[in-house]
């Protein structure tokens, strides 16, 4: 109590001290105290400015010095110093500057014509018809309805002609010789031998009586180098053919295995082969090992005049040769040292490396094989795996046969399958590590005989929507070519048509396909069918992220009960 009494005093006793000190320092409500005034720190006093006298006013001088004069009344107040030291006459100096007299004759007006004023004409005047009415006499000519003759050229004269155009219009005897003997029946007409004979007798520029006659199998005589460069070789390959006609479906399947008809039919090309290894960090160097093994084994498996080029990457590709090599002891060795010599560091770019690829020169009578080996899973650069696929797809467009090789877990299959897929390839994805060397040893045996390059081929009769694959890989010696497809369940036969070439020649060979004597099949080959139709139309969704191209997916999945892949990145329903 007593220091809770002292503390009370004391206070009492400043705050007494602080309102003497400090009297301005006002309590309550500022709006019940004056407001005390404040000192300006300039305040403005008032301006004393003297003109003096003699100065005139800049506006006076130029409304008087300076106005515009327009009438006899602003001349009377013009100054007159102005008049003296403006408009004077100029003094012109009388010395000739080339030191003699020199005449200057006056400018004299051009002559005037005699004839009156002409105004200019038109620049374009239409000035006389020339064709029209000529055109109009002449009467449209029609050819009879006559039986095709083999082999007779596509070019018929016009027959019974009026006498008077026969009269004006004469024809060379090349023009009417040739064609109408093998076109009528019985030789020449009447009217075209009365054609004839004028022409021979009419002084023709265009007609040579000495010229020689050329007979109609002359006239279009030609050669099959002239019409076309394919050669028709159906003995070169051999088909096996296999179809499987489902119960209450209105389609039959078929499967077409497309082989080299014997071991000396087709000689087999040197080819390029590019073999490119992801050194990435995400590959583990053990996996890597596993990787080099195979490249190792793929490189014993090269034929001579086979060339090599090696390529590796992680955020940038790096190349073992500058340009394709070919093989040497030499280049064998330095492609060797390079493969041993990768390690697995840094970030990932695939499309740089695919990228690689495309800067690759290529020959056309050379297939070029290209394998990539990886995970599949970028991450730098380019990351999105559907737009890897479809640039790359766009830019190569079927120049590289692109082949892929990955293993274990974490492999991004749906980059790998469907670089491939859309490019004259395919895939092959191990479980295992250790299955690595194996896996790229059997591209690298299957891959080794390239017998054509470049095919294409056609059906009639079938609708190429339900063909796949669409775009084909080579022809190899140890690995069958197989198409499928599917037709209407009637239809009894049709026509394929498969064009490639071998080395500089192009090789067209056309089989008959009879569907009724082919090889039955299960409705096995219906669900195999059916993933391939899958996976073109992922490839179709790929490129234009269509909606009802997905649901055209999800739809074949269920009509032959599948499964579709990569069903994360395609927006699973």
């Amino acid at each position: 109590m007593l220091a809770a009494g002292t503390a009370v005093a004391v206070s009492i006793v400043l705050h007494a001290l602080l309102i003497g000190w400090f009297p301005p320092l006002r309590l309550g409500d500022p709006a019940l105290h004056p407001a005390a005034d404040r000192t300006r720190s300039i305040r403005m006093q008032a301006v004393d400015q003297a003109i003096p006298e003699d100065l005139e006013r800049y506006d006076d001088i130029l409304s008087r010095e300076f106005a515009l004069v327009d009438t006899e009344s602003d001349l009377a107040v013009f100054p007159a110093t102005v008049n003296e030291n403006v408009l004077d006459e100029p003094v012109i100096s009388q010395v000739d500057p080339l030191g003699t007299e020199a005449v200057i004759a006056d400018p004299q007006l051009p002559p005037v014509a005699d004839e009156a004023y002409i105004p200019r004409r038109e620049i374009i005047e239409l000035q006389d018809t020339l064709f029209e009415q000529e055109m109009a006499t002449i009467p449209r000519q029609y050819i009879p309805d006559l039986d095709r003759q083999f082999e007779a050229a596509d070019i018929v004269m016009p027959v019974q002609l009026d006498a008077d155009i026969s009269g004006r219009y004469s024809l060379p005897a090349t023009m009417i010789e040739a064609p109408v003997a093998s076109l009528l029946p019985g030789g020449r007409s009447a009217a075209a031998e009365t054609l004839l004979e004028e022409a021979m007798t009419r002084q023709d520029p265009r007609f040579d009586p000495y010229e020689p006659r050329i007979e109609a199998s002359q006239l279009v005589a030609e050669t099959i180098e002239e019409v076309t460069e394919i050669e028709a070789v159906e003995e070169l390959l051999t088909l096996r053919v296999a179809v499987a006609r489902p119960a209450d479906d209105p389609y039959a399947y078929f499967k077409i295995a497309i082989e080299r008809a014997g071991a000396d039919v087709l000689p087999v090309l040197p080819r390029d082969v590019l073999l490119i290894q992801d050194c990435s960090e995400s590959m583990t160097q053990g996996k890597l090992n596993q990787c080099k093994v195979g490249l190792q084994r793929w490189i014993d498996h090269l034929a001579v005049g086979d060339r090599l080029n090696v390529i590796g990457f992680r955020e940038a590709p790096y190349r073992c040769f500058e340009d394709w090599t070919s093989l040497q002891a030499a280049s064998r060795a330095r492609a060797r040292w390079f493969i041993e010599d990768m390690r697995s560091m840094g970030r990932t770019d695939v499309f740089a490396s695919l990228k690689e690829i495309l800067e690759t020169p290529s020959d056309p009578e050379r297939p070029v094989i290209a394998v990539m080996v990886s995970d599949g899973r970028p991450t730098t650069g380019l990351v999105d795996s559907s737009d890897i696929i479809e640039q790359f797809t766009r830019r190569n467009d079927g120049r590289f046969s692109v082949f892929s090789v990955g293993g274990g877990k974490k492999v991004n299959r749906f980059l790998l399958d469907l670089i491939s897929f859309r490019n004259r390839g395919d895939s092959l994805v191990v479980e295992k590590n250790a299955d690595i060397p194996d896996a790229i040893e059997k591209w690298a045996v299957e891959l080794s005989r390239p017998v054509l390059s470049d095919l294409k081929y056609h059906f009639s009769g079938v609708d190429r929507q339900d063909i796949y694959p669409r775009s084909l890989t080579h022809l190899y010696l140890d690995r069958p070519l197989v198409i499928y497809g599917r037709c209407p369940r009637l239809m009894p036969q049709t026509a394929f048509q498969i064009i490639g070439r071998s080395g500089g020649k192009m090789h067209d060979m056309v089989f008959a396909l009879d569907w009724v004597n082919a090889r039955q099949a299960d409705e096995t080959l219906a669900v195999e069918w059916a993933w391939r139709r899958i996976y073109n139309l992922i490839g179709e969704h790929i490129k234009t992220r269509d909606p009802a191209i997905l649901e055209d997916i999800y739809a074949t999945a269920d009509q032959y009960g599948l499964k579709v892949p990569y069903g994360d990145r395609l927006y699973l329903r």
